[in-house]
């Protein structure tokens, strides 16, 4: 248990270090590009159709079905939004604002599906909050 407890902290370790790796290239791409819309736009067309690529490749050598219906529909929104948006926040990082930007963007990353699911599902109940509390001072 205590190996699979680190190797755990490992991967979340290396997910954050990778994703504010991928936040500081884009932003960076998006300032020596020129900082604009456009370049914004430009910077993550490259990068998403290289994720894409490499997406394709596994679900093909997973033998995944395309997806259809409504879950294509979902996909489609969802990956517009997330590419409007993370040209707003490469914009915002191009322009120098880094810390501002990275610190609301955290918050309502956060926040927003949080909220959505205390108003959806309503808020915890006793018991879970009681987990919340367990886990965080077993892991504490």
């Amino acid at each position: 248990m205590e190996m699979l407890v680190h190797g755990n902290a490992l991967m979340a370790l290396a997910a954050a270090v990778l994703w504010g790796g991928g936040d500081f290239a884009g932003g960076m791409g998006v300032k020596q590009a020129g900082g604009s819309m456009g370049a914004a736009l430009r910077v993550i067309l490259l990068s998403h159709c290289a994720s894409l690529s490499l997406l394709v490749l596994a679900a093909w050598a997973r033998g995944d079905a395309f997806p259809h219906g409504a879950a294509l529909l979902w996909g489609l929104v969802a990956g517009v939004t997330a590419g409007v948006s993370l040209a707003c926040f490469y914009i915002a990082l191009s322009r120098g604002a880094m810390g501002a930007s990275a610190a609301l963007s955290g918050l309502l990353a956060a926040a927003i599906p949080a909220a959505f699911s205390a108003a959806w599902e309503g808020s915890p109940g006793m018991l879970q909050l009681a987990g919340f509390w367990w886990r965080g001072f077993r892991s504490g």
